[in-house]
């Protein structure tokens, strides 16, 4: 035939934010609002793990003998290299934005989400192993959790959806949550 024909697909639809029981939904933005207090903007809490990198001696090696002599707190060179790390997440933070919508855009929420994981998981591996690894650790690691932050709270605001009367809360809730995840290096330290 020469005229149009709608295509399709193979896969079933996804239901409809109404379609999923209360229950359900409920439970959804409870973990959306957990998740994004533990992991979506843990980088803004970097005034309480300074001191604890510091404490650890992380960038030490950048110091100088007479600088070490004297028993500086942190050292000049060691100062700079830890705010470089705190730059670099910041910018990258706020600079993923663009990326972190094309892909919702395309793949939607569970993908974006899943990279968002992804950029943790490493992000924190780095963190957690950079003295054993045989290249500076610090910034990479603190980049990914700098990207994985926004790959997992930017996804969460389709949860508004779930409860349109209610969706100015679920994004309040879900945004003070992203605020508040700052405090987690503050349990941390």
């Amino acid at each position: 035939s020469a005229g149009w024909e709608p295509v399709i697909a193979d896969e079933e639809e996804p239901l409809g934010g109404l379609e999923v029981s209360k229950s359900k939904r409920i439970v959804q933005v409870a973990v959306a609002v957990l998740y994004c207090l533990f992991a979506a903007g843990v980088v803004f809490g970097y005034a309480a793990l300074k001191p604890v990198l510091v404490e650890q001696g992380v960038y030490k090696d950048k110091c100088t003998p007479d600088e070490l002599r004297d028993g500086v707190w942190v050292c000049y060179e060691q100062e700079l290299r830890l705010n470089l790390m705190f730059t670099v997440a910041a910018v990258s933070t706020n600079m993923c934005a663009l990326p972190v919508g094309t892909i919702l855009d395309r793949y939607g929420p569970r993908i974006a989400s899943l990279v968002g994981v992804f950029f943790l998981t490493l992000g924190a591996l780095l963190m957690a192993f950079a003295t054993d690894l045989p290249f500076d650790g610090y910034i990479p690691g603190y980049l990914f959790l700098a990207l994985g932050g926004p790959f997992v709270f930017i996804p969460s605001f389709q949860l508004s959806n779930t409860f349109p009367k209610h969706s100015g809360l679920i994004l309040a809730l879900l945004t003070g949550a992203f605020d508040t995840s700052s405090a987690v290096l503050l349990g941390f330290r």
